[in-house]
């Protein structure tokens, strides 16, 4: 496994970050105190990664929900625009892996945010499309140090380039298109002019690779803070998935029925319940036969089973977390909100745990936001009991605090024992530290 960040997310002028690029690995936790910015993190990251969101952008979704423009501008800034970015080493369309680069800047349109100016950049070359005084403009660079790998030195002389770009300096594009058409679909057509204009000249500029552009290798899986409640019984009919975990019953019963995947399935969903006191084991009783026979869905307690919705509420919420990490397949990846919301502490560490097993054996990635330092330290230990396996340099933990009036991310990369870093924000362990030292008397 590569020791780089998998992806990279760059802020500006949005929600309180200023000119922030937050390294984003195959295990990151985002933790911190309220109100500083962890939950619009996870949900502009999950929204960048998309494709379908560059094309047509859209801050409130069925997962997300972040509103309007003025929701997103940093408030008590006159700046009127915010600036989103998004750069991750991507499988081109001739299968070769390069950094690629995408940047958006964002201005009020009767109360929504509108993309007015588009960049992308792969190894070599940037492009550039933005519409001003009713005409499209567009323009081509050669970037003089390409990279083999995203870095977020390359990140921030992309987003410098891409705010530099303006009518004085792009070439004006012979075409009508409306005000507000998405700046997508005048990439390909901008990029086919500018060559037709430059065309004879020395300059060579790469190839970019619009077919399949900024296409995730693997799609993120959105978890919510807030869960579905259990109900008694479920009919046979098949959900479709959702980020409260309506579907999760019947996932369950899916891979409880699949017997070349039951039993590793069955085995782990075991292994978490015992290691966090939870249940003994989960199953399904069927009332009737055939797919679309209702069913209840029963947590086996001290040899006892019991429908979910008369066992403790902590089951229920986090069975979604567990049937859909363990059921998606290898090198998925999950954005994942307060996983432990209702769990022992103990039941807290088990989930940590089974975090790292799955990392290591499965390769699936995760981000997390929580406020469970439990959590984290038993993914910590598990690094430091088992061997790193290749994840030192590939686990971090984001800290979010307020500094000088705004929201800053910093990372603390953990190392091949599984601990922090020697330098860590003053504030990161104080409020701990003192709580212990109270509950100790000194």
């Amino acid at each position: 496994m590569k020791k780089n960040p998998t992806e990279l997310l760059y802020l500006d002028n949005f929600r309180g970050f200023a000119k922030s690029v937050i390294p984003i690995r195959p295990i990151t936790f985002f933790v911190g105190e309220n109100s500083t910015g962890k939950s619009s993190v996870m949900s502009v990251l999950h929204l960048a990664r998309d494709y379908s969101f560059w094309t047509d952008p859209d801050f409130d979704t069925q997962n997300q929900h972040l509103g309007g423009f003025d929701d997103l501008r940093t408030s008590g800034t006159r700046r009127t625009s915010f600036v989103i970015g998004s750069a991750r080493d991507q499988i081109n369309y001739d299968g070769k892996l390069q950094p690629s680069t995408i940047i958006g800047s964002f201005e009020n349109n009767e109360g929504l945010p509108q993309c007015t100016k588009l960049s992308v950049a792969v190894k070599g070359g940037m492009l550039t499309v933005f519409q001003d005084s009713g005409h499209s403009y567009a323009q081509r660079l050669n970037l003089e140090t390409p990279a083999d790998t995203v870095s977020s030195a390359d990140l921030q002389s992309v987003v410098e380039l891409h705010e530099k770009a303006n009518s004085s300096n792009a070439v004006k594009l012979d075409i009508h298109a409306p005000p507000g058409v998405p700046l997508f679909h005048l990439l390909q057509m901008g990029d086919r002019m500018l060559k037709q204009a430059l065309k004879g000249e020395e300059s060579e500029f790469p190839e970019f690779p619009f077919f399949g552009f900024w296409m995730p290798d693997s799609e993120a899986v959105w978890l919510a803070p807030i869960r579905t409640k259990p109900r008694r019984t479920y009919d046979g009919t098949k959900k479709a998935f959702s980020a409260e975990g309506d579907h999760t019953p019947y996932l369950l019963k899916s891979q409880l029925s699949r017997k070349t995947i039951a039993a590793k399935f069955r085995s782990l969903l075991e292994r978490l319940g015992r290691d966090s006191h939870l249940f003994d084991n989960i199953g399904v009783r069927s009332f009737g036969r055939g797919n679309g026979a209702p069913f209840e869905v029963q947590v086996e307690v001290d040899g006892v089973p019991l429908s979910l919705s008369n066992v403790g509420y902590g089951v229920s919420q986090v069975l979604p977390i567990l049937v859909e990490v363990l059921a998606r397949s290898k090198n998925s990846i999950f954005h994942i909100q307060q996983p432990e919301v209702h769990l022992h502490p103990r039941a807290q560490a088990a989930l940590g745990e089974l975090i790292y097993l799955l990392a290591v054996e499965e390769e699936k990635r995760f981000v997390i936001e929580t406020h469970s330092d439990f959590l984290i330290d038993r993914f910590r230990s598990m690094i430091k009991e088992k061997g790193n396996r290749g994840y030192a340099g590939n686990s971090s933990v984001i800290f979010f605090h307020r500094e000088r009036g705004h929201n800053v991310a910093q990372e603390l990369l953990l190392t091949e024992e599984g601990e922090y870093p020697i330098e860590q924000p003053s504030s990161f362990r104080d409020f701990f530290i003192k709580e212990q030292m109270r509950s100790l008397s000194l």
